[in-house]
């Protein structure tokens, strides 16, 4: 039997403002979102450069084209097995798929959610160890009403780009451009 273990973010000085966010119950959501993102692109590897990738510009273009969600997750199963790539930022796109799928437009809605889901990934990692009564959140109802805060704040600053995505470099053109709004 398995155990989960959380990866916290590194105390350094590129996450401590993050952990500042945590604490301060004054910082609005957008900041808080600007500083996630700023720190993720700071790391060794940023968050972009796994992002600007052909296995999720393939996720976005399955999306657009696949007929359902089943049709969506054969297809990118497949792909993902061809080029026997996988990352976190992999899962996360898969997470995306399977949610998009409940919209009207799921490579529209794929696009935002994706982010959202980053985002919310490097918000759990850390926001645990910040659930106290000296921290913004007091108690887990008040922790899960901020990550849908935060995530909503994603989905909101990604879904106001109209980009049209037909190529490589246009996915990449339009991860750099939602990057540089989530930053602020």
């Amino acid at each position: 039997m398995g155990t989960s273990i959380s990866q916290p973010s590194p105390d350094n000085s590129n996450w401590r403002r993050v952990f500042a966010c945590y604490q301060d119950s004054n910082l609005p959501i957008k900041r808080i979102v600007n500083e996630i993102w700023k720190a993720s692109e700071n790391e060794a590897t940023s968050i972009s450069s796994m992002m600007k990738t052909k296995d999720l510009y393939n996720c976005y273009k399955i999306v657009d084209t696949a007929q359902s969600l089943e049709k969506a997750t054969e297809m990118f199963n497949a792909a993902l097995l061809k080029d026997i790539n996988n990352s976190v930022v992999v899962e996360f796109a898969k997470r995306a798929l399977s949610i998009s799928y409940q919209y009207k437009s799921p490579s529209q809605e794929w696009k935002k959610i994706v982010f959202s889901e980053i985002t919310k990934y490097f918000a759990s990692r850390d926001t645990s160890g910040f659930l106290n009564n000296n921290n913004r959140n007091k108690n887990i109802n008040e922790l899960i009403k901020f990550k849908h805060e935060i995530s909503n704040n994603v989905i909101n600053v990604v879904g106001l780009g109209k980009e049209n995505i037909k190529t490589l470099e246009d996915w990449v053109s339009f991860v750099d451009s939602s990057i540089k709004k989530l930053k602020g």
